[in-house]
């Protein structure tokens, strides 16, 4: 077996997202999981996603999961989770913004309630106060009381937890290529205020007319779109010379899918329904797109685009410093043909290439799971995929 990389997240909360929704529904109705009635006059909002929690052990280690978030305020979180922690264990709670970055906040577990099954809930203090505003979307009632409690707390009404977190606004073209105009106009809202021009179309014909009109710096598709195969409009792009990146949306997440979208000449690809946070960050790595970084025969250097944000270093450096032992296991695997192990290392890398700025390495790994699942593996095709996807890995470095 290969071994597991200390870097992957434990999803310890397995529950298929309708139960999820309706456990927090019920949670919700039985009120508040902070105790203090200061902490219930806060604004708190549901938060939508997947939030990473290192929490410190005694021996000081920090333990990383994927847990499901209830809700958050300016001064905690509240989210499931599949393991008991104790009170007043200390951790680092990683937040998603609204422009697609992350920031790590300090703080303190306040306490954990058993719910059913393995399942408690939760309750983290954040060390310091943070601006709802940057994390989620806050109705104009809910923007008023936030900055009354900041007011309150000695800070200003307004702005980043972190300054060097927020980026300036972007720049460029989006073209979007969706049957669906809902989809369409929910992206268009999303990117709406980050400085992007966008272009929409229904079909691939119709986006081949706006491609010729305006020279587009990101593409994005839907895989099945039901005026025409958007994997097809991927390489018709491709055969007329354009170079930039092009991103794939689908509600299909197998990896047969995936696997497709990249041989497409696609560079990333995204599951129907995402989060606002996980698409603009998404676009926010596809603006930095360098062709050379996921050309396995290049010799450019790969690094995380989250590289500038001091509040991911660590985390940066520690998952770079795990890369060797992957690269490792996968040639171990390939050399003894052991399929389960290589598609085990695969998945793990899917996982953490784009969450840690490395995007290339996501794609060399869809690539290489698409290979390893397919109902008849071509085993050079498989050997192909995994030498590739290890090139890609050794050219990682931390900056």
């Amino acid at each position: 077996m290969a071994i597991p990389s200390e870097n992957a997240p434990l999803r310890t909360v397995r529950l298929a997202e309708k139960d999820q929704a309706k456990l927090l529904a019920a949670l919700e109705r039985a009120g508040s999981s902070f105790d203090e009635n200061a902490n219930r006059r806060r604004v708190r909002v549901p938060l939508n996603g997947t939030v990473i929690v290192m929490i410190d052990g005694h021996n000081g280690n920090a333990t990383k999961y994927a847990v499901v978030p209830r809700n958050l305020s300016s001064q905690g979180l509240a989210f499931i989770h599949g393991q008991f922690v104790y009170a007043k264990q200390t951790c680092r709670v990683v937040l998603p913004t609204l422009r697609g970055q992350w920031v790590a906040v300090k703080g303190t577990v306040l306490h954990a309630r058993h719910i059913g099954g393995i399942i408690h809930e939760v309750a983290v203090r954040f060390a310091e106060t943070i601006d709802l505003a940057q994390f989620v979307g806050l109705t104009p009632e809910q923007d008023e009381r936030h900055k009354r409690e900041r007011v309150r707390s000695g800070l200003p009404a307004e702005g980043p937890l972190d300054p060097g977190a927020a980026t300036g606004r972007l720049q460029g073209h989006v073209l979007l290529v969706d049957s669906l105009e809902v989809d369409r106009r929910l992206f268009a809202v999303w990117l709406g205020g980050q400085g992007l021009s966008i272009g929409e179309a229904a079909t691939p014909a119709k986006a081949i007319e706006q491609f010729e009109r305006v020279a587009p710096t990101i593409v994005l598709i839907d895989v099945r779109s039901k005026q025409g195969d958007g994997l097809e409009f991927a390489r018709e792009l491709r055969k007329r010379g354009y170079a930039g990146p092009i991103a794939a949306v689908s509600s299909d997440e197998a990896e047969a899918t995936q696997a497709a979208v990249m041989a497409a000449g696609c560079n990333a690809f995204l599951a129907k329904p995402c989060a606002r946070p996980t698409f603009v960050q998404m676009i926010e790595q596809l603006l930095n797109f360098d062709p050379a970084l996921s050309d396995p025969t290049s010799q450019t250097p790969i690094v995380s685009s989250l590289a500038g944000d001091a509040q991911m270093a660590g985390m940066i450096e520690k998952f770079v410093a795990g890369l060797g032992p992957s690269i490792e296991s996968l040639a171990a695997a390939k050399r003894s043909g052991d399929v389960q192990a290589l598609q085990t290392v695969c998945q793990e890398l899917k996982g953490s290439g784009s969450a840690y700025g490395l995007p290339p390495l996501t794609q060399m790994s869809r690539l290489a799971l698409g290979q390893l699942q397919a109902s008849t593996p071509d085993l050079v095709a498989v050997g192909r995929a995994i030498d590739d996807l290890i090139a890609i890995a050794k050219r990682v470095r931390v900056k």
